[in-house]
């Protein structure tokens, strides 16, 4: 299942692009910047990586930690990968 992240986040970029042209995709991802402009498998995200690496390339959401001890499943907590 979380291999289908990254293609159902690409999918919501072309329709947002209205286009299947690379340059008009990637030019589209790198404008998602807002918290919620894209949906992944673990809530709202957005593309990130402007101060830190240049472009807004990085795929910004939450990451859920769980735990499991004798079979039984937690939830530790919740953080959001952000890259400035």
């Amino acid at each position: 299942m979380v291999g289908y992240n990254g293609l159902w986040v690409l999918l919501q970029t072309i329709e947002k692009a209205k286009s299947v042209d690379p340059e008009t995709v990637l030019k589209t991802y790198e404008g998602l910047t807002k918290k919620g402009d894209l949906q992944t498998l673990w809530g709202p995200g957005y593309v990130g990586g402007k101060k830190s690496l240049g472009v807004n390339r990085t795929l910004c959401y939450p990451y859920i930690i769980d735990s499991a001890n004798k079979g039984v499943s937690k939830n530790e907590k919740t953080i959001f990968i952000d890259v400035p």
